[in-house]
Parts: structure tokens; C-alpha cells; sequence
């Protein structure tokens, strides 16, 4: 009886454990990658320069260079090397104007006011069907992760990072 108990417990817990670690995990990834597009913003700003994220759009790939004019190769030494989205992919890429980018390559670059134009990630992990939204915000140096779709939302002026307060 006590087998059978033990068993049925098992049964009920061990799905649940497994669909928390497997969430979990996807928050790490997502996590990592909102890290990443935040501390470029803010060195952009601390630095009063202009930095590039490359990212290659469906895999989840992304670069962090110093800005080029010329475009990126195997030549230009990047600021943060390659990294990926390991538990997820990204379905879209919302920009400002309405337009929506479901492939190709995406250069998000900060500069020294913030982002220079709003955009909206959505995630998705697919064999569990989570999705996970980031929103990084122009003239911000915002990146802001959540459970839910995420809209863009206009500046209200135009702030210099530079100029006190």
C-alpha cells in the first residue's frame, strides 16, 4: 500500500518538477540574453559611444561590436563574443513602425542617448510552448522580460544622458 502511495505521488510531482526546471531554464536563457542588451546599452551610455548588437533573428544568435560604419566580418574583434539562445528561438522581432522581422540578421544599436529605435522580442520555447516578450525601449537603456506580450511604447521627450538633472 505504501509502494502504491509513493508511486502516486511520484506520478503527480514528477511532471510538475519537470515543466518548473524546464521553465526555469528558458528564464535563464531569456534572462541572459535581456543582461546582455542591457549592459550594451549602459556601456554605450557610460561611454558616450555607439555599440551594435548583431543578432541573427531565428536561431537566437547574437554579437556585441563597436559601431561600424563599413559593416561586420570575421576581421572586426567583437565586444562580447558570439552567444545563443539555447533553450528557445525568436518568432519575431516587433519594430517601431508596425513591421514585424521573422528572419534575417537585426543591428540593435545603443548609443549614448540609449537604444536608438524601440523593439519587441517575442520567445518561444517550442516543444514546451512557452513564450517569454522583451521590449528594449528607445532613448532608454531599459530592457524589460516578461510572461506576456509586451507593446512598444513611445519616449515622451527626448532626455540626454549626459546633461544633469
Amino acid at each position: 500500500m505504501a509502494f502504491f502511495i509513493i508511486a502516486l505521488l511520484l506520478g503527480i510531482v514528477a511532471p510538475d518538477m519537470s515543466s518548473r526546471i524546464t521553465q526555469n531554464r528558458l528564464d535563464e536563457d531569456v534572462n541572459r540574453f535581456a543582461r546582455t542588451l542591457r549592459m550594451t546599452a549602459e556601456i554605450a551610455v557610460l561611454r558616450g559611444c555607439h555599440l551594435d548588437v548583431v543578432i541573427e533573428v531565428t536561431p537566437g544568435y547574437y554579437t556585441v561590436y563597436e559601431h561600424r560604419e563599413e559593416g561586420y566580418d570575421e576581421e572586426i574583434e567583437p565586444i562580447v563574443e558570439q552567444q545563443g539562445l539555447d533553450r528557445c528561438y525568436i518568432e519575431q522581432v516587433g519594430h517601431e513602425d508596425g513591421s514585424h522581422q521573422y528572419s534575417g540578421d537585426l543591428i540593435l544599436r545603443a548609443t549614448p542617448q540609449g537604444w536608438e529605435k524601440s523593439v519587441t522580442f517575442d520567445l518561444i520555447d517550442i516543444p514546451n510552448e512557452h513564450y517569454r516578450f522583451l521590449n528594449c525601449g528607445r532613448l532608454t537603456t531599459r530592457v524589460v522580460v516578461s510572461n506576456r506580450p509586451l507593446e512598444l511604447i513611445e519616449p515622451q521627450m527626448e532626455v540626454s544622458m549626459t546633461s544633469p538633472i
